[in-house]
This record gives C-alpha cells, sequence and structure tokens, in this order.
C-alpha cells in the first residue's frame, strides 16, 4: 500500500471533477473536461464559484500543477448530467495532464 501527501493546498480546497478529456485549440488553449456526479444538482453558477479563479490538477501518482482558469463552461447533458470545461492559462501544455487527473477548485461553495 503506498501513502501519497496531498499538499495543504489541495487539502483546503474543494474537488471539481476528474478530468475525462484534454485538448488545445486554436483559439482557447488548453482546455480540460470531465465530470463529478456530486455536482450534477448544483446550478452552473454555483459550479463557477466553486471552481474559482485557479486549480490544482492533481494526477494519479500524486504530482500537482497548479493554473489559472481563463474561462469555465458547464453544460447539462440530456439527462440531466454535468459537463464542465476549463480554459488554462497558457503555460499549461497539454501533454503534462493526464486523464482521470482529480481537479481541486479555489472557489467558494
Amino acid at each position: 500500500m503506498y501513502l501519497i501527501s496531498m499538499s495543504r493546498e489541495v487539502f483546503k480546497m474543494k474537488e471539481v471533477m476528474s478530468i475525462l478529456d484534454k485538448f488545445k485549440l486554436p483559439d482557447l488553449g488548453v482546455v480540460i473536461s470531465g465530470v463529478n456526479p456530486a455536482l450534477d444538482q448544483l446550478e452552473n453558477e454555483k459550479i463557477e464559484k466553486l471552481i474559482g479563479k485557479n486549480i490544482i490538477i492533481r494526477k494519479p501518482s500524486g504530482s500537482e500543477i497548479k493554473a489559472r482558469v481563463k474561462g469555465i463552461d458547464v453544460s447539462s447533458s440530456m439527462i440531466g448530467k454535468k459537463n464542465i470545461s476549463i480554459q488554462l492559462e497558457d503555460i499549461v501544455v497539454p501533454e503534462e495532464i493526464e486523464v482521470n487527473s482529480t481537479v481541486y477548485g479555489t472557489g467558494s461553495s
């Protein structure tokens, strides 16, 4: 069994989503997208507030990437599930981000 400690910053933050996809778009830059069933009942504005202006991406290995948020898009699927997409500052490289990483937000609930 491995014990991986979280940084103090992550410990104080709220879990936003698990990353399902990552990509770089010419007009937007790096975008990560994912879901969190615990947030499906919240209004979009509440989810955006929870994310805040900064996030930490915690990889399955335990290493972390700090990133500033440029934009947020929350959409609902036909069955009422929330899909969250976060546009990141350009300093983040998509190859550094792993699918199944967990995103933590600095915003308030």
